[in-house]
Protein backbone atom coordinates (compact mmCIF):
# COMPACT_ATOMS: atom_id res chain seq x y z
CA UNK A 1 0.00 0.00 0.00
CA UNK A 2 0.55 3.48 0.21
CA UNK A 3 2.02 6.21 3.64
CA UNK A 4 0.99 9.71 3.46
CA UNK A 5 2.75 11.61 6.48
CA UNK A 6 1.70 15.33 6.57
CA UNK A 7 4.26 17.78 8.57
CA UNK A 8 2.62 20.43 10.37
CA UNK A 9 4.19 23.93 10.57
CA UNK A 10 6.71 23.46 8.14
CA UNK A 11 6.98 26.27 6.30
CA UNK A 12 8.19 24.65 3.07
CA UNK A 13 8.06 21.49 1.26
CA UNK A 14 11.77 22.06 0.43
CA UNK A 15 12.42 21.72 4.42
CA UNK A 16 10.53 18.24 5.35
CA UNK A 17 12.00 14.25 4.39
CA UNK A 18 10.43 11.23 3.87
CA UNK A 19 11.38 7.99 2.14
CA UNK A 20 11.31 4.32 2.69
CA UNK A 21 14.05 1.50 1.93
CA UNK A 22 12.49 -1.52 1.07
CA UNK A 23 14.85 -4.72 2.67
CA UNK A 24 14.62 -7.84 0.62
CA UNK A 25 16.61 -10.82 2.18
CA UNK A 26 17.80 -13.65 -0.32
CA UNK A 27 19.73 -16.59 -0.09
CA UNK A 28 21.74 -15.21 3.02
CA UNK A 29 22.11 -11.73 1.92
CA UNK A 30 20.14 -8.41 1.95
CA UNK A 31 19.68 -5.71 -0.68
CA UNK A 32 17.81 -2.17 -0.18
CA UNK A 33 16.06 -0.49 -2.68
CA UNK A 34 15.04 3.52 -1.72
CA UNK A 35 11.48 4.43 -2.56
CA UNK A 36 11.37 8.09 -2.61
CA UNK A 37 8.44 10.37 -1.28
CA UNK A 38 8.29 12.38 -4.00
CA UNK A 39 7.49 16.32 -4.18
CA UNK A 40 3.67 17.02 -4.57
CA UNK A 41 2.87 18.23 -7.81
CA UNK A 42 4.79 15.31 -9.71
CA UNK A 43 1.73 13.31 -11.10
CA UNK A 44 0.45 14.05 -14.21
CA UNK A 45 -2.23 17.01 -15.13
CA UNK A 46 -4.29 17.73 -18.57
CA UNK A 47 -4.05 14.76 -21.00
CA UNK A 48 -1.22 16.79 -22.60
CA UNK A 49 0.60 17.02 -19.92
CA UNK A 50 2.32 13.89 -19.13
CA UNK A 51 4.61 12.89 -16.59
CA UNK A 52 7.43 11.12 -17.57
CA UNK A 53 11.14 9.38 -16.30
CA UNK A 54 11.44 5.78 -16.26
CA UNK A 55 13.95 4.44 -19.07
CA UNK A 56 13.29 0.72 -18.25
CA UNK A 57 15.61 -1.96 -19.62
CA UNK A 58 13.99 -5.45 -21.01
CA UNK A 59 16.12 -7.71 -20.66
CA UNK A 60 15.69 -11.49 -19.22
CA UNK A 61 18.23 -10.60 -16.56
CA UNK A 62 15.63 -8.29 -14.98
CA UNK A 63 11.85 -7.55 -14.30
CA UNK A 64 10.23 -3.99 -14.10
CA UNK A 65 7.48 -3.12 -12.23
CA UNK A 66 5.16 -0.43 -12.67
CA UNK A 67 3.04 0.99 -9.84
CA UNK A 68 0.94 4.05 -8.67
CA UNK A 69 -1.09 5.33 -5.89
CA UNK A 70 -3.61 8.12 -5.69
CA UNK A 71 -2.06 10.68 -3.25
CA UNK A 72 -4.89 11.99 -0.99
CA UNK A 73 -8.57 12.09 -1.29
CA UNK A 74 -9.18 15.77 -2.00
CA UNK A 75 -10.97 15.79 -5.49
CA UNK A 76 -14.11 14.00 -5.99
CA UNK A 77 -15.34 10.99 -4.27
CA UNK A 78 -15.19 7.46 -7.25
CA UNK A 79 -13.07 7.76 -10.28
CA UNK A 80 -12.74 10.78 -12.09
CA UNK A 81 -14.43 10.94 -15.42
CA UNK A 82 -11.77 10.26 -17.86
CA UNK A 83 -9.15 8.02 -17.69
CA UNK A 84 -4.97 7.42 -17.39
CA UNK A 85 -3.14 6.09 -19.72
CA UNK A 86 0.19 4.58 -19.71
CA UNK A 87 2.07 3.96 -22.59
CA UNK A 88 6.14 3.25 -23.34
CA UNK A 89 7.18 5.44 -25.94
CA UNK A 90 9.66 4.16 -28.84
CA UNK A 91 10.02 3.87 -32.25
CA UNK A 92 6.93 2.55 -33.06
CA UNK A 93 3.58 3.50 -31.15
CA UNK A 94 2.04 1.16 -28.56
CA UNK A 95 -1.70 0.80 -27.24
CA UNK A 96 -1.92 2.47 -24.19
CA UNK A 97 -3.19 0.85 -20.52
CA UNK A 98 -5.92 2.90 -19.19
CA UNK A 99 -6.74 2.61 -16.08
CA UNK A 100 -9.16 4.67 -12.79
CA UNK A 101 -7.68 5.69 -9.91
CA UNK A 102 -9.60 6.07 -6.86
CA UNK A 103 -9.01 8.00 -3.41
CA UNK A 104 -5.88 6.14 -1.84
CA UNK A 105 -6.00 3.66 -4.05
CA UNK A 106 -2.47 1.76 -4.72
CA UNK A 107 -1.55 -0.60 -7.58
CA UNK A 108 1.57 -2.39 -8.84
CA UNK A 109 2.02 -4.45 -12.08
CA UNK A 110 4.74 -6.24 -14.58
CA UNK A 111 5.74 -3.93 -17.52
CA UNK A 112 5.10 -6.92 -19.48
CA UNK A 113 1.56 -7.42 -18.81
CA UNK A 114 0.55 -3.25 -19.06
CA UNK A 115 2.61 -3.09 -22.17
CA UNK A 116 3.70 -6.21 -23.85
CA UNK A 117 4.96 -4.90 -26.78
CA UNK A 118 7.22 -2.07 -25.44
CA UNK A 119 10.39 -2.52 -26.97
CA UNK A 120 13.84 -2.11 -25.81
CA UNK A 121 14.98 1.35 -25.73
CA UNK A 122 11.52 3.03 -24.97
CA UNK A 123 10.64 5.29 -22.38
CA UNK A 124 7.40 5.28 -19.69
CA UNK A 125 4.86 8.12 -19.98
CA UNK A 126 1.57 8.69 -18.31
CA UNK A 127 -1.19 11.11 -19.11
CA UNK A 128 -4.50 12.14 -17.98
CA UNK A 129 -7.11 12.72 -16.80
CA UNK A 130 -9.12 15.97 -18.03
CA UNK A 131 -11.22 17.36 -15.13
CA UNK A 132 -13.81 19.22 -16.57
CA UNK A 133 -15.24 21.42 -13.48
CA UNK A 134 -14.46 24.75 -14.51
CA UNK A 135 -17.72 27.29 -15.14
CA UNK A 136 -17.25 26.99 -18.81
CA UNK A 137 -17.77 23.19 -18.24
CA UNK A 138 -16.86 20.88 -21.49
CA UNK A 139 -15.58 23.63 -23.24
CA UNK A 140 -11.85 22.96 -22.69
CA UNK A 141 -9.68 22.03 -19.83
CA UNK A 142 -10.21 24.48 -17.17
CA UNK A 143 -9.61 22.35 -14.21
CA UNK A 144 -8.34 19.21 -13.28
CA UNK A 145 -8.76 17.24 -10.21
CA UNK A 146 -7.22 18.66 -6.72
CA UNK A 147 -5.38 15.16 -6.84
CA UNK A 148 -1.89 14.16 -7.40
CA UNK A 149 -1.06 10.23 -9.00
CA UNK A 150 2.10 9.28 -8.00
CA UNK A 151 3.35 6.79 -10.59
CA UNK A 152 6.31 4.74 -10.26
CA UNK A 153 8.70 1.79 -11.63
CA UNK A 154 11.33 -0.49 -9.76
CA UNK A 155 13.38 -2.52 -11.88
CA UNK A 156 14.35 -5.63 -9.98
CA UNK A 157 17.59 -8.05 -10.25
CA UNK A 158 16.30 -10.86 -10.85
CA UNK A 159 19.13 -13.01 -9.29
CA UNK A 160 20.14 -10.82 -6.44
CA UNK A 161 16.63 -9.66 -5.70
CA UNK A 162 18.34 -5.65 -5.44
CA UNK A 163 15.75 -2.65 -7.28
CA UNK A 164 16.27 0.53 -8.31
CA UNK A 165 12.68 2.93 -8.60
CA UNK A 166 12.92 5.59 -10.74
CA UNK A 167 9.47 8.66 -10.12
CA UNK A 168 7.47 9.67 -12.96
CA UNK A 169 7.65 13.97 -13.23
CA UNK A 170 5.62 16.23 -14.76
CA UNK A 171 8.29 17.93 -17.09
CA UNK A 172 6.83 21.18 -15.82
CA UNK A 173 7.90 20.80 -12.29
CA UNK A 174 11.80 22.19 -13.91
CA UNK A 175 11.92 25.73 -15.65
CA UNK A 176 14.43 24.02 -17.89
CA UNK A 177 15.38 20.07 -18.66
CA UNK A 178 17.49 20.76 -21.64
CA UNK A 179 20.68 20.05 -19.68
CA UNK A 180 21.31 17.67 -16.94
CA UNK A 181 24.26 17.14 -14.28
CA UNK A 182 25.32 13.97 -12.82
CA UNK A 183 27.70 14.24 -9.75
CA UNK A 184 29.28 10.72 -10.29
CA UNK A 185 30.72 8.69 -12.73
CA UNK A 186 32.22 5.84 -11.35
CA UNK A 187 34.02 2.77 -12.49
CA UNK A 188 36.72 1.08 -9.67
CA UNK A 189 37.15 -1.87 -7.70
CA UNK A 190 36.06 -1.91 -3.99
CA UNK A 191 35.85 -3.47 -0.84
CA UNK A 192 35.22 -7.25 -0.16
CA UNK A 193 36.29 -7.49 -3.88
CA UNK A 194 33.11 -5.37 -5.39
CA UNK A 195 34.01 -4.29 -8.95
CA UNK A 196 31.86 -0.73 -9.31
CA UNK A 197 30.81 0.34 -13.25
CA UNK A 198 28.46 3.36 -14.85
CA UNK A 199 25.74 2.50 -17.05
CA UNK A 200 24.06 6.06 -18.33
CA UNK A 201 20.61 5.87 -19.60
CA UNK A 202 19.70 8.96 -21.74
CA UNK A 203 16.34 9.71 -23.60
CA UNK A 204 14.80 12.87 -25.32
CA UNK A 205 11.24 13.80 -24.60
CA UNK A 206 8.89 14.32 -27.46
CA UNK A 207 10.13 17.76 -29.88
CA UNK A 208 10.21 17.17 -33.44
CA UNK A 209 10.96 14.01 -35.53
CA UNK A 210 14.57 13.20 -36.35
CA UNK A 211 17.37 13.18 -33.80
CA UNK A 212 18.55 16.01 -31.65
CA UNK A 213 22.38 16.03 -30.90
CA UNK A 214 23.72 16.26 -27.71
CA UNK A 215 27.25 16.84 -25.95
CA UNK A 216 28.57 15.42 -22.93
CA UNK A 217 31.32 16.54 -21.06
CA UNK A 218 33.38 14.43 -18.19
CA UNK A 219 35.55 15.56 -16.14
CA UNK A 220 37.29 13.83 -13.66
CA UNK A 221 40.16 11.41 -12.90
CA UNK A 222 41.26 8.01 -15.06
CA UNK A 223 43.68 5.78 -13.75
CA UNK A 224 44.88 8.17 -11.11
CA UNK A 225 45.20 10.90 -13.72
CA UNK A 226 43.22 14.33 -13.77
CA UNK A 227 42.00 14.21 -17.64
CA UNK A 228 38.65 16.35 -19.19
CA UNK A 229 36.71 15.29 -22.34
CA UNK A 230 33.37 15.85 -24.23
CA UNK A 231 32.11 14.26 -27.40
CA UNK A 232 28.77 14.41 -29.29
CA UNK A 233 25.97 11.94 -29.31
CA UNK A 234 22.85 11.90 -31.51
CA UNK A 235 19.42 11.29 -29.66
CA UNK A 236 16.39 9.83 -32.08
CA UNK A 237 13.20 11.58 -30.50
CA UNK A 238 11.06 9.60 -28.14
CA UNK A 239 14.00 7.14 -27.96
CA UNK A 240 16.54 6.25 -25.54
CA UNK A 241 20.32 4.88 -25.41
CA UNK A 242 22.15 3.04 -22.62
CA UNK A 243 25.59 2.38 -22.00
CA UNK A 244 28.92 1.89 -19.94
CA UNK A 245 29.59 5.48 -20.13
CA UNK A 246 32.93 4.96 -17.75
CA UNK A 247 34.47 2.73 -20.73
CA UNK A 248 33.20 5.57 -23.15
CA UNK A 249 35.17 7.99 -21.58
CA UNK A 250 38.14 5.75 -21.60
CA UNK A 251 37.80 5.74 -25.27
CA UNK A 252 37.05 9.03 -26.31
CA UNK A 253 40.12 10.16 -24.31
CA UNK A 254 42.04 7.41 -27.01
CA UNK A 255 42.99 5.01 -24.31
CA UNK A 256 43.32 1.51 -24.10
CA UNK A 257 40.69 0.10 -21.91
CA UNK A 258 43.02 -1.89 -19.46
CA UNK A 259 40.01 -1.56 -16.46
CA UNK A 260 41.42 1.33 -15.09
CA UNK A 261 39.48 3.47 -12.29
CA UNK A 262 37.25 6.25 -13.81
CA UNK A 263 35.52 9.00 -11.37
CA UNK A 264 34.19 12.31 -12.33
CA UNK A 265 31.40 14.16 -13.11
CA UNK A 266 28.85 14.09 -16.59
CA UNK A 267 27.05 16.79 -18.10
CA UNK A 268 24.57 16.67 -20.95
CA UNK A 269 24.08 19.70 -23.05
CA UNK A 270 21.76 20.71 -25.76
CA UNK A 271 23.93 21.35 -29.29
CA UNK A 272 20.70 23.24 -30.69
CA UNK A 273 19.56 26.55 -29.15
CA UNK A 274 15.85 25.01 -28.57
CA UNK A 275 15.65 21.41 -27.64
CA UNK A 276 13.76 19.33 -25.88
CA UNK A 277 13.70 17.99 -22.63
CA UNK A 278 16.28 15.40 -21.74
CA UNK A 279 15.67 12.49 -19.26
CA UNK A 280 18.18 10.76 -18.01
CA UNK A 281 19.54 8.46 -15.08
CA UNK A 282 23.10 7.15 -14.01
CA UNK A 283 23.04 3.30 -12.87
CA UNK A 284 26.19 2.57 -10.23
CA UNK A 285 25.89 -1.03 -10.39
CA UNK A 286 28.21 -3.40 -8.57
CA UNK A 287 28.91 -7.40 -8.45
CA UNK A 288 30.87 -8.81 -6.57
CA UNK A 289 33.01 -12.39 -7.39
CA UNK A 290 31.19 -15.64 -6.73
CA UNK A 291 28.02 -13.71 -6.03
CA UNK A 292 25.07 -14.19 -8.67
CA UNK A 293 23.18 -10.83 -10.09
CA UNK A 294 24.30 -7.52 -9.24
CA UNK A 295 23.51 -4.09 -7.34
CA UNK A 296 23.79 -0.66 -6.94
CA UNK A 297 21.98 2.42 -6.70
CA UNK A 298 20.14 4.85 -9.32
CA UNK A 299 21.62 8.76 -9.79
CA UNK A 300 19.00 10.78 -11.91
CA UNK A 301 20.44 13.80 -13.70
CA UNK A 302 20.12 16.96 -11.98
CA UNK A 303 18.26 19.70 -14.34
CA UNK A 304 19.83 23.28 -13.41
CA UNK A 305 17.27 24.39 -11.42
CA UNK A 306 17.39 21.44 -8.87
CA UNK A 307 21.26 22.40 -8.28
CA UNK A 308 21.89 23.79 -4.65
CA UNK A 309 23.62 27.32 -4.76
CA UNK A 310 24.18 27.61 -0.72
CA UNK A 311 22.94 24.98 0.87
CA UNK A 312 21.51 21.48 0.92
CA UNK A 313 20.68 18.72 3.44
CA UNK A 314 21.55 14.59 2.55
CA UNK A 315 19.39 13.03 4.90
CA UNK A 316 19.05 9.46 6.70
CA UNK A 317 22.41 8.55 6.60
CA UNK A 318 23.51 5.39 9.23
CA UNK A 319 26.27 4.03 10.96
CA UNK A 320 25.90 1.12 13.32
CA UNK A 321 26.85 -2.71 13.01
CA UNK A 322 24.19 -3.21 10.08
CA UNK A 323 24.98 -0.10 7.65
CA UNK A 324 27.26 2.27 6.63
CA UNK A 325 26.90 5.48 4.75
CA UNK A 326 28.95 7.19 2.40
CA UNK A 327 28.94 10.66 1.53
CA UNK A 328 29.77 13.23 -1.55
CA UNK A 329 29.19 16.66 -3.56
CA UNK A 330 30.46 17.72 -6.36
CA UNK A 331 31.23 21.31 -8.32
CA UNK A 332 28.67 21.80 -10.92
CA UNK A 333 30.05 25.08 -12.33
CA UNK A 334 31.21 25.40 -15.91
CA UNK A 335 34.48 25.33 -16.62
CA UNK A 336 36.94 28.27 -16.23
CA UNK A 337 34.65 29.61 -13.30
CA UNK A 338 36.38 29.85 -9.55
CA UNK A 339 36.51 26.98 -6.86
CA UNK A 340 34.05 26.68 -5.10
CA UNK A 341 34.71 26.11 -1.00
CA UNK A 342 32.37 23.46 0.87
CA UNK A 343 31.59 23.32 4.62
CA UNK A 344 29.99 20.49 5.38
CA UNK A 345 28.47 19.45 9.01
CA UNK A 346 27.33 16.03 10.20
CA UNK A 347 24.70 15.72 12.51
CA UNK A 348 22.88 13.06 15.21
CA UNK A 349 19.74 12.35 14.25
CA UNK A 350 18.06 11.29 17.86
CA UNK A 351 18.86 15.30 18.83
CA UNK A 352 20.41 17.13 16.11
CA UNK A 353 24.16 17.60 18.04
CA UNK A 354 26.86 18.37 15.81
CA UNK A 355 29.31 15.44 15.86
CA UNK A 356 32.05 16.83 13.19
CA UNK A 357 32.81 19.40 10.61
CA UNK A 358 35.10 19.71 7.49
CA UNK A 359 35.73 21.88 4.30
CA UNK A 360 36.75 20.61 1.02
CA UNK A 361 37.27 22.87 -2.21
CA UNK A 362 36.85 21.98 -5.59
CA UNK A 363 37.74 22.79 -8.84
CA UNK A 364 34.57 23.07 -11.84
CA UNK A 365 33.80 19.58 -12.72
CA UNK A 366 35.71 18.02 -9.46
CA UNK A 367 33.81 15.92 -6.76
CA UNK A 368 34.56 14.83 -2.97
CA UNK A 369 33.48 11.61 -1.14
CA UNK A 370 34.33 10.20 2.27
CA UNK A 371 33.53 6.89 3.05
CA UNK A 372 32.37 5.05 6.30
CA UNK A 373 30.85 8.28 7.19
CA UNK A 374 31.18 8.75 11.04
CA UNK A 375 32.72 5.37 11.57
CA UNK A 376 35.53 6.72 13.78
CA UNK A 377 33.94 9.72 15.02
CA UNK A 378 32.92 9.55 18.89
CA UNK A 379 29.64 10.23 19.69
CA UNK A 380 28.11 9.25 15.49
CA UNK A 381 26.74 6.30 16.11
CA UNK A 382 23.24 5.21 14.52
CA UNK A 383 21.08 7.83 12.58
CA UNK A 384 22.84 10.88 10.86
CA UNK A 385 22.54 13.80 8.62
CA UNK A 386 24.53 16.38 7.17
CA UNK A 387 24.64 19.72 6.33
CA UNK A 388 26.40 21.06 3.05
CA UNK A 389 26.66 25.07 2.72
CA UNK A 390 28.79 27.18 0.41
CA UNK A 391 31.17 28.89 2.43
CA UNK A 392 33.79 30.70 -0.63
CA UNK A 393 33.24 30.93 -4.47
CA UNK A 394 30.84 31.15 -6.22
CA UNK A 395 28.22 28.55 -8.24
CA UNK A 396 25.97 25.28 -7.50
CA UNK A 397 26.64 22.04 -6.16
CA UNK A 398 25.07 18.44 -5.63
CA UNK A 399 25.17 16.55 -2.75
CA UNK A 400 23.74 12.98 -2.18
CA UNK A 401 24.56 9.76 0.17
CA UNK A 402 24.56 6.17 0.11
CA UNK A 403 23.50 3.92 2.86
CA UNK A 404 25.60 0.80 1.78
CA UNK A 405 24.84 -2.71 4.15
CA UNK A 406 28.11 -3.83 5.39
CA UNK A 407 27.17 -7.55 4.32
CA UNK A 408 26.49 -7.53 1.29
CA UNK A 409 27.29 -4.17 0.03
CA UNK A 410 24.52 -3.27 -1.48
CA UNK A 411 23.03 0.30 -1.06
CA UNK A 412 20.13 2.81 -0.92
CA UNK A 413 20.79 6.35 -2.22
CA UNK A 414 20.17 9.65 0.03
CA UNK A 415 18.97 12.32 -2.42
CA UNK A 416 19.93 16.14 -1.30
CA UNK A 417 16.76 18.00 0.37
CA UNK A 418 16.11 21.18 1.78
CA UNK A 419 18.00 23.08 -1.63
CA UNK A 420 18.43 26.62 -1.42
Amino acid sequence: GSLAIDFDGAARDEDVWAGADVVALRNGRSTRTHVPAPRWGSGPGYSVEESVGPLPRLDPSVRTNVGWADAGDAGPDGPLWSDFHLEAHGPSRQDPHSFYARPGQWEQHPLAELQPDAPDGSLLGLSGPAYYGGPNCCEGNESIAERDLVAYAVEVDQESGDGSTTLFETLTLDVDRSSLFFPAVVRSGGRDGTDWSSELRLGRYGGSAGSSTVRLRFRGEIGGERLETNWVLRLPAGQTVRFDVAAEVVREMGLEDTGQPVVGTLVIEPEELRSSPLLGELRVTGRKAGVPGSFGVVLPGLAAGRLAASRAIVPALANDARLRSNLAVANASPPGTAALTLGVELRRASDGATVATWETTLEPGERAQWNDVGGAIPGAHGGLWAEVRRVGGDGRFAAYGVVHDRSSGDGAERPMSAVE
